[in-house]
């Protein structure tokens, strides 16, 4: 039995993903997992990682005698574009705060928002710009902090490519549909897989 946190926000909590779509999806791939989030919506992980902080004082709260096989980090979905240094510092405080109870650490990489979403506009970018952005952010992240990366952007693109019609955001143009959180667990899953085979 793998135990597996997940600290992020929305982007993660929506859908319920890491309880209701990751864990049954792990399960069937032969990883038997047991799945602890810690979520806030709009929440950053320096945010996480700060004592004062009440979601930093729930985190401590939660992993206080645990131990974790592997840590999904996410970052607040347009911090590693419009501040890439902010979200580099989030991570590594989390890796130095959680590094004696975590076997392995891995990035769960974002999507740009939909075509149409006033935040692209106000941003200046396309829905691919923004999800490259996001995915060159997430990359060096990973370089710097030892890191794979889950790239659930990449994998809504590639997706969105091949099934045109395909609904994978919420209605507000930002979150998950039920079908895009299905493609994030996938990814990360597929990740965390491919890591331990590499092992």
């Amino acid at each position: 039995m793998k135990k597996i946190l997940f600290i992020g926000n929305s982007y993660t909590y929506y859908n319920d993903m890491p309880q209701q779509i990751f864990a049954p999806k792990a399960a069937a791939a032969g990883l038997a997992a047991e799945v602890t989030a810690v979520t806030k919506g709009g929440w950053t992980l320096s945010k996480f990682a700060d004592p004062e902080d009440e979601e930093g004082k729930r985190l401590r709260a939660v992993v206080e005698g645990q131990r974790y096989d592997y840590v999904v980090l996410q970052e607040q979905s347009c911090r590693p574009v419009v501040n890439p240094e902010k979200f580099f510092d989030g991570v590594g405080e989390l890796k130095m705060l959680l590094s004696g109870q975590a076997d392995q650490f891995f990035l769960y990489a974002t999507w740009g928002r939909k075509p149409g979403n006033e935040k692209l506009q106000e941003l200046g970018l396309t829905n691919e710009e923004m999800t490259e952005q996001l995915a060159a952010a997430y990359d060096e992240a990973g370089k710097r902090f030892g890191m794979p990366v889950a790239h659930a952007g990449k994998a809504f693109a590639a997706y969105r490519a091949k099934n045109p019609d395909a609904e994978l955001y919420d209605p507000d143009g930002s979150h998950p549909s039920d079908k895009g959180s299905e493609i994030a667990a996938e990814t990360i899953l597929a990740t965390i897989l491919g890591q331990t085979e590499r092992e």
